[in-house]
């Protein structure tokens, strides 16, 4: 049993260091991939945790919390890179609209002055 739990918070830190990675460098595959597999880990990791019934002095309690702390970190990252997509987002609207009103512009003065400014020339 013990050698199990071993075995998948080891599997766990590994899988939060590609996250961290992953979120670090943008690469959103391996990230995906990650995510796959980290829920069903995570699940078998608590099951193997609460049977141990580790005290808060164990070695794996501190590497449990270790990796929490890594999650923390992956989940803001995580926060911060969406926020920063939400204002890209809002900044890729404000000048397409703006564009757009540029382009009715252009396209009723081609129409409506073409024929007058080629009647000069």
């Amino acid at each position: 049993m013990h050698q199990r739990l071993w075995r998948l918070l080891g599997d766990c830190e590994r899988l939060a260091r590609d996250e961290t990675a992953a979120l670090t460098h943008r690469n959103f595959p391996v990230l995906i991939k990650t995510q796959q597999v980290k829920a069903a880990l995570l699940a078998d990791l608590a099951s193997e945790a609460t049977l141990l019934h580790a005290s808060a002095n164990s070695p794996a309690r501190a590497r449990l919390e270790k990796l929490l702390d890594c999650n923390r970190r992956n989940s803001s990252l995580l926060a911060g890179m969406m926020e920063s997509a939400r204002a890209e987002r809002r900044n890729l609207r404000s000048g397409l609209n703006q564009l757009r009103s540029l382009r009715a512009s252009y396209r009723s003065r081609d129409q409506s002055s073409r024929p007058a400014l080629l009647a000069h020339v």
